[in-house]
């Protein structure tokens, strides 16, 4: 299952400041909050969806693998689903529905009926598997840009609310920049053909995710600008799965 979730990876990178400008006007719900068990219960289910997280699901390199994934795939995302209605916060519910809607959008010509049936290597299959390849060329390094932003995030959370923007502004950067590198590290994937590849799955995911960027984080997009942001000493993480749940509990608090 995991990969179209790279995608979601990606997603998460690119739309995370437009997740912080809806977390900006977003509410809280009067409806019943979810327990620790829920909690966790979640950022089980949103780890599953990180393709490096688990060495025991590989994604899908060849054509005949990808029913099983999206089927795999598909129960994941409606068990999100399920108990993101039921009683996530609004900040934190509305961001998982929008990175779940763009995954589903950007997934329809791999993973819809007609797609599964079809053995025809379409365009959106071949690049889906050509990122496939590359994901598990350079899982490790995946996996140490993921527990690095963790523990990032995990610091941020313990600096006052007015100085998080640019903090997460940047470290988002630092993010996308290690996972697009982690990518390029896989063999046969340093190439301009995969630079193509990886920047029109981006384009799908990203839900506009780069002029959000601009015009939330203004400066604070640039190299220069962040080098004169200082981030606070990287922690352990708590014991979250995934650096997207310490992200949501990030934006819930803005």
């Amino acid at each position: 299952m995991k990969t179209l979730n790279f995608l979601f990876v990606i997603g998460c990178c690119f739309a995370f400041v437009s997740i912080i400008d809806a977390a900006r006007s977003s509410k809280r719900s009067k409806r019943d909050q979810c327990g620790k068990n829920e909690l966790n219960q979640m950022d089980k289910l949103l780890a599953s969806v990180l393709p490096f997280d688990d060495p025991k699901v590989k994604p899908p390199e060849t054509i005949e693998d990808i029913p099983q994934f999206c089927l795999h795939y598909g129960d994941v995302l409606t068990k999100i689903e399920s108990l993101n209605k039921r009683c996530m916060k609004e900040t934190q519910r509305n961001v998982i529905a929008v990175m779940i809607y763009n995954i589903k959008q950007s997934t329809r010509g791999i993973c819809s009926k007609k797609a599964i049936q079809s053995k025809k290597l379409t365009p959106a299959k071949k690049n889906f598997l050509q990122l496939n390849r590359c994901i598990n060329g350079g899982s490790k390094q995946l996996k140490q840009c993921s527990d690095t932003m963790a523990g990032y995030l995990t610091a941020i959370e313990k600096v006052p609310k007015t100085q998080r923007i640019p903090m997460l502004c940047c470290e988002m950067i630092k993010g996308r920049d290690c996972f697009h590198n982690a990518l390029r590290s896989g063999p046969n994937c340093n190439t301009p053909e995969f630079d193509k590849t990886l920047g029109e799955i981006v384009k799908s995911v990203g839900g506009g995710g780069e002029s959000q960027l601009r015009s939330i984080c203004g400066d604070f997009t640039t190299k220069a600008k962040c080098s004169k942001v200082k981030l606070p000493k990287r922690q352990a993480p708590k014991d979250q799965k995934s650096f997207i749940q310490t992200a949501l509990h990030l934006l819930g608090d803005l």
